[in-house]
């Protein structure tokens, strides 16, 4: 469907997927870090409400920056549980 080829891929490329940041920096600030979880290496995406004292509300690793982005706006959008 030709529709379909309209929609960013946010998940696998970082430029939509900080798009993603863009659209929802009114409600949250964002931290993405690449560091190693024991021997791996991976991406790391902190989501803190603008109103928040300091503590991460949502923590995603991922083997991508831009899913690991996707994800935790899901998750943070979604309500964090």
């Amino acid at each position: 469907n030709r529709h379909w080829s309209r929609v960013p891929h946010y998940s696998t490329n970082i430029a939509s997927a900080w798009l993603v940041i863009e659209r929802l920096k009114t409600h949250f600030r964002c931290s993405i870090r690449f560091s190693n979880k024991q021997v791996d290496w991976c991406w790391w995406c902190y989501l803190y409400s603008i109103d928040s004292d300091g503590k991460a509300e949502v923590v995603i690793q991922e083997e991508s920056a831009s899913l690991a982005i996707c994800l935790a706006a899901l998750k943070f959008v979604r309500g964090v549980q």
